[in-house]
């Protein structure tokens, strides 16, 4: 399956180095958001999951737009996405969070 991951932060765009990305899982129709998000590297090694999530669950300074669907902050990423399904990554500048 193949998900294209768009930046819409600038935060995320720094740290990253792109602003949008066709992440490819192979073998699969469908696969855990988690999956895709952990395939989409940052420059430094780490992955757009460990960016944005904690134990499962969104940081309140961060929300994906996927499918048509808004998750906020807070919000549990266990939702099952399907091939060349589009997600738009979008953080909250006004919440004072520390460096990642």
């Amino acid at each position: 399956m193949r998900a294209i991951v768009n930046l819409m932060s600038k935060r995320a765009i720094t740290l990253s180095g792109w602003r949008a990305k066709a992440i490819q899982i192979n073998g699969k129709n469908e696969a855990p958001l988690s999956e895709v998000l952990q395939a989409a590297t940052l420059k430094d090694g780490r992955s757009m999951l460990d960016l944005i999530t904690e134990k499962d669950r969104m940081r309140d300074d961060w929300s994906l737009y996927v499918d048509g669907f808004s998750l906020p902050g807070s919000s549990s990423i266990k939702k099952i996405v399907k091939d060349n399904v589009q997600i738009h990554v979008l953080d909250r500048p006004s919440i004072k969070v520390k460096d990642f």
